[in-house]
């Protein structure tokens, strides 16, 4: 009911370059608020400190555990597909990974990774920044690259086999070529091989079969 267009809201307020302070999220179209029964409290004033304080309890807590559970952490990721291209956000987003980075670093020092994510358009903009946050902090960083739905149409047309066998295969690749290209590792956190958004399919057909075999191989 509007999250889409209010979640940008909790990044900085009113569109802002300053972090959004903690209160109420408006929703999108004057339909309303949000309510939280969250109050600032010393040093956590906004949204973004909600999220850094946090993130610092939870690098606490891996750093804390026995060796052998310990061992078995791959990694931490500092926020879930933020954008860097929205007109207004892109400050308070890369303040928020500034002092995310700082904050886990307290804790867990180098060599476990930390994750950064982001939704596209923003992908040609996101290497340099990685690359700035790998030197500033002198952090091992990946990005945690997310592919969805093989399906580039809208809801209610469908694609031909070939079409999804391409999308697959060269239209993922070329979505994290960016990060390829600028030398910035990734791992594919998010992936979906799902189809024509899951419409259902005879699987008693041998040439379906066929096609989802090649297309899962």
């Amino acid at each position: 009911d509007g999250m889409d267009c209010a979640e940008p809201l909790a990044w900085s307020g009113q569109g802002s370059s300053s972090p959004a302070p903690i209160k109420d999220i408006e929703r999108c179209g004057g339909a309303g608020v949000y309510p939280t029964t969250r109050k600032p409290e010393g040093d956590v004033q906004s949204w973004s400190d909600v999220g850094v304080a946090n993130l610092g309890k939870l690098a606490k807590w891996i750093a804390s555990l026995p060796e052998e559970d310990k061992n078995v952490v791959a990694g931490l990721q500092l926020g879930n597909e933020p954008a860097l291209n929205s007109p207004g956000y892109d400050q308070a987003v890369k303040a928020y990974y500034r002092a995310a980075i700082s904050e886990a670093r307290a804790s867990l020092p180098s060599p476990m990774p930390l994750l950064m994510s982001f939704i596209p358009p923003n992908d040609y903009d996101v290497p340099a920044f990685i690359e700035d946050m790998s030197n500033a902090y002198s952090s091992p960083l990946l990005i945690d690259h997310h592919w969805y739905l093989n399906w580039a149409t809208y809801e209610g047309n469908t694609l031909a086999w070939g079409d999804m066998h391409a999308r697959a295969c060269h239209e993922a690749r070329n979505s994290w070529s960016a990060y390829t290209q600028a030398g910035v590792s990734l791992v594919l956190g998010e992936w979906s091989l799902a189809t024509n958004h899951d419409a259902p399919i005879d699987l008693s057909n041998q040439t379906i079969r066929a096609e989802l075999a090649r297309l899962f191989d």
